[in-house]
């Protein structure tokens, strides 16, 4: 990569892959496209196996490149980075997390405890916090993803893309969300194949998104907790009475 290896990969992202999120990240109501997913697996295949002197890699961790990991980036105790896959500058990538082939983190983003990004996109300051699956999605600047959230890849109907999905599954793409800038979603949110989230939205908590959201929205579930009265008056968890003798175990 010459004498500046740092500088270089600056350039590389400016050519491959940053240049072709410009439109979208200049626009804070319009979210990437899968154009911009396509393009970042393209430019991947083209990269060497390159770990930064100034990043900090656990000695568990686990790393099969190629792989390119820049400086002040922490990669922790347990965690899996497959590649070709590309980590930028100040990045975390927690214990036991996993980063799978074909995945983009651009600078200061976050891939939580236990939590997997699988040929994904993650712009400038996006996170996808502990227990959290990130699949062939793009997760818009400053987005953050709670905890337990998953991104479906797979339609279950196995049919042609719906009118208001306007996504490729017809060429039989595996795909995860298109995710906008600033958006936020809670716990336990699990996400549709196909759908279109727009910037500054709010997805509550135990919420299933099947449909798009225009930018701007508070998408949540309107349910609530329900209290009856126990219909037994003993535990519920009440342990049955011992069927073998204890002698049964001597020899």
């Amino acid at each position: 990569m010459g004498m500046n290896p740092e500088l270089q990969f600056n350039e590389w992202r400016r050519l491959h892959t940053e240049q072709t999120l410009a439109a979208g990240a200049g626009d804070s109501t319009k979210p990437s496209n899968w154009d911009d997913l396509f393009s970042i697996h393209d430019a991947l295949s083209t990269i060497p196996n390159y770990i930064s002197p100034e990043a900090a890699i656990a000695k568990s961790a686990v790393i099969v490149g190629p792989v390119v990991v820049l400086a002040g980036t922490r990669i922790m105790h347990g965690a899996f980075v497959e590649g070709p896959s590309f980590i930028g500058s100040n990045c975390f990538v927690g214990n036991n997390a996993m980063v799978r082939a074909g995945s983009y983190l651009s600078d200061s983003t976050l891939v939580g405890n236990s939590s997997y990004v699988n040929s994904a996109l993650l712009l400038q300051n996006s996170g996808v916090f502990h227990f959290s699956g990130l699949s062939r999605s793009i997760l818009g600047l400053g987005s953050r993803l709670g905890s337990h959230v998953v991104t479906e890849t797979t339609r279950v109907d196995y049919s042609a893309p719906r009118d208001d999905l306007k996504s490729p599954f017809a060429s039989g793409q595996k795909l995860g969300a298109l995710i906008g800038h600033n958006t936020c979603l809670s716990s336990f949110v699990s996400v549709a194949a196909g759908v279109e989230i727009g910037s500054r939205c709010l997805i509550g908590p135990h919420t299933h998104v099947d449909e798009n959201v225009p930018s701007g929205k508070y998408l949540y579930s309107d349910t609530k907790n329900t209290m009856v009265d126990n219909i037994k008056e003993t535990a519920i968890f009440e342990m049955p009475a011992a069927t073998v003798e204890r002698n049964d175990y001597k020899e």
